[in-house]
């Protein structure tokens, strides 16, 4: 009886540690994954910033090689009369083009994710806006039809009441005009 119960004491000790080091174990783990969580958070974080200033950026070179291909052509024009000038500054502005050119394309390669959301939202709206075209071009046809018939229905009409009215003109010829002096 002894025996047995310092057995059951000694499970029961053995039981409590188990449960000790589990729930340590437990709480090891929830901060953990705690930790982990921020560091996701913070990454997120990390990432959204790096896609904003990748896009400011993008947007930016954008805007540099619009201008310079806007300068271009004002350079273009105002040196017309002279052509070894034009080509000096065409070749400047060529080489300074594809240097925006290069940086514009490792841009876009950094932004690519955050731009096929924008452009595959961009395609559904021109999805919907055909859709929306085709129904409107549907019923613009429904309405020719009907102003095509209604226009028919007039054209009826009007020959109906030019033969009533040359069937009236008819009659009055037949009988004759009325002598009112043969009555008295």
């Amino acid at each position: 009886d002894k025996g047995l119960r310092n057995e059951l004491e000694g499970a029961a000790a053995e039981s409590k540690q188990l449960a000790a080091r589990l729930e340590e174990k437990q709480r090891a783990h929830a901060e953990a994954l705690e930790r982990m969580e921020v560091t996701m958070a913070e990454a997120r974080e990390a990432s959204e910033e790096t896609v904003r200033g990748l896009t400011t950026d993008l947007n930016h070179l954008k805007a540099q090689c619009e201008d310079m291909e806007a300068r271009l052509m004002e350079k273009e024009e105002e040196h017309e009369r002279s052509v070894a000038d034009l080509q000096r500054l065409l070749r400047e502005s060529e080489a300074r083009l594809e240097e925006a050119r290069v940086s514009l394309a490792r841009a876009e390669g950094k932004a690519a994710e955050a731009l096929a959301e924008k452009e595959s939202a961009m395609l559904l709206e021109v999805e919907a806006v055909k859709a929306a075209l085709l129904k409107k071009t549907a019923c613009l046809e429904r309405s020719e039809a009907d102003v095509a018939a209604l226009q028919a229905q007039l054209e009826a009409v009007k020959e109906d009441g030019e033969m009533k009215e040359e069937g009236r003109k008819r009659r009055r010829t037949d009988t004759g005009p009325v002598d009112c002096s043969a009555e008295s």
